[in-house]
């Protein structure tokens, strides 16, 4: 096989696996990102349940949305 062949199959999948990498590091940063908001949103329900604002069962149903 040519080196000229062998060079471009070595770029196109350096190229590929790069495609890759990047879309899995993205697609992770916003799973965290959405984890974070519902994290936060827990913790809203849950003070807001300690200082009263809310009832046991509201702050459950928050819990589990």
């Amino acid at each position: 096989m040519p080196q000229e062949a062998v060079d471009d199959i070595v770029e196109a999948l350096q190229t590929n696996h790069k495609h890759k990498s990047d879309f899995y590091h993205d697609l992770l940063n916003r799973y965290q990102t959405e984890h974070q908001k519902y994290e936060t949103g827990i913790e809203k329900a849950y003070d807001d349940y300690l200082l009263g604002s809310i009832t046991k069962d509201k702050y459950e149903e928050k819990r589990k949305e």
